[in-house]
């Protein structure tokens, strides 16, 4: 019994260090630039970042997915349920596209970021994370204005496990975490 025992602790040691889970991971940067993980989450193919504009107030949405090429974050879409404010102004590759019911997609939006996704969690936006169409309200992890980065990493089993019990905690979404129909986005 205790061979079989000191087995199991040696391959999860092994397991800690090689770290072959991989996690989405929130941070929460303080005024010195330094970071702690305030939230771990089930990796999945991609995440939603949805928010309030802070000028004009309509739901805008943010879909990224992993940059296997330069472990980052890929910018895939955006869609907003409005217009106005230089929104559509963003640069000469993009534009705003109709796809019905009030929303708009940027198309030509898609780049790389070579890293997290990083931003100040808004007063206004209330930015929210959708992971596994799990809804994660970013005030509840982070103060409003701190720095946030969020990506994917490595992690061991306990990282790994934890994870999954934070995903079990957070809310389903309160609407769809498919983006708003349309004939571009349907085969997404």
């Amino acid at each position: 019994m205790a061979v079989v025992l000191g087995a199991l602790l040696v391959a999860w040691l092994l397991l800690e260090l090689l770290r072959p889970f991989s996690v989405l991971q929130v941070r929460v940067l303080d005024d010195a630039g330094q970071s702690s993980t305030a939230l771990v989450l089930p990796a999945a193919e991609g995440f939603e970042v949805r928010y309030t504009h802070s000028y004009n107030h309509f739901t805008v949405r943010e879909f990224f997915e992993r940059d296997t090429d330069h472990a980052g974050v890929v910018v895939v879409d955006q869609y907003v349920n409005g217009e106005g404010a230089g929104i559509a102004e963003v640069a000469d590759e993009t534009r705003f596209v109709s796809v019905g019911d009030g929303w708009s997609r940027l198309e030509g939006l898609e780049r790389s970021l070579d890293g997290p996704l990083r931003f100040r969690i808004g007063h206004v936006a209330d930015h929210h994370l959708i992971n596994r169409c799990r809804d994660v309200a970013l005030t509840d992890i982070g103060e409003p204005m701190a720095a946030a980065e969020i990506g994917w990493s490595s992690a061991g089993p306990a990282t790994y496990l934890r994870a999954h019990l934070a995903d079990g905690r957070a809310r389903p979404a309160g609407t769809s975490c498919a983006p708003p129909a349309t004939s571009t986005s349907a085969g997404r």
